[in-house]
């Protein structure tokens, strides 16, 4: 339904560009147009959580200059708890749009993220730019840059949770701009 409106609503845009007598400029309607492109958007990865994630987190992204490139075999996915595809895919997410968000070179506020199913396992992997300096513990987890490190660093507890929760293995690397988790976790039938 918000598409059918949203494709609506741009015609009307279209028609208001063409037959506008001055009362609204072309940028603002422009800038009308953009914001419910934003809404027009249609994510089907095979998988509801998948897409409603990622609808979700578009909008962010969108708001903060940030693009991310997904490659997400959705169904390969159903196996697993509706909460654990939130927790794991919502916190990669949330943790790469806080690491490109201080980054000032807008064209380096970019990410991807594949996840994809190869004989019985499914192996996820983002990759993102970051600015500063990574510092992991000897967990091999990524300390949180947050002065509170009481309250910060949960989303990567998470992480690592769920993928031990479902018997995977999980990395975090860095080399001086780019990070990157990768995750390797056996299908269950």
């Amino acid at each position: 339904m918000i598409n059918i409106k949203c494709h609506d609503l741009r015609k009307q845009i279209r028609y208001l560009k063409v037959n506008n007598k001055g009362s609204i400029s072309n940028e603002e309607l422009t800038k009308i147009e953009n914001a419910i492109r934003i809404y027009d958007t249609s994510i089907k990865t095979g998988n509801d959580v998948i897409d409603t994630i990622l609808q979700e987190k578009s909008l962010i992204m969108n708001k903060n200059g940030i693009v991310g490139t997904f490659l997400i075999n959705g169904e390969s996915l159903l196996f697993m708890e509706k909460e654990d595809v939130y927790a794991l895919f919502g916190n990669i997410i949330d943790n790469a749009i806080e690491a490109l968000s201080k980054i000032e070179d807008k064209d380096k506020r970019t990410f991807s993220l594949k996840a994809s199913k190869s004989f019985n396992f499914i192996t996820i992997e983002e990759t993102n730019f970051f600015t500063g300096k990574i510092d992991f513990g000897k967990d091999g987890l990524p300390k949180t840059s947050k002065d509170d490190k009481n309250y910060h660093g949960y989303g990567t507890k998470s992480i690592v949770y769920v993928i031990k929760k479902l018997h995977g293995k999980v990395s975090f690397t860095a080399d001086e701009s780019t990070f990157t988790v990768k995750a390797v976790i056996p299908i269950k039938e």
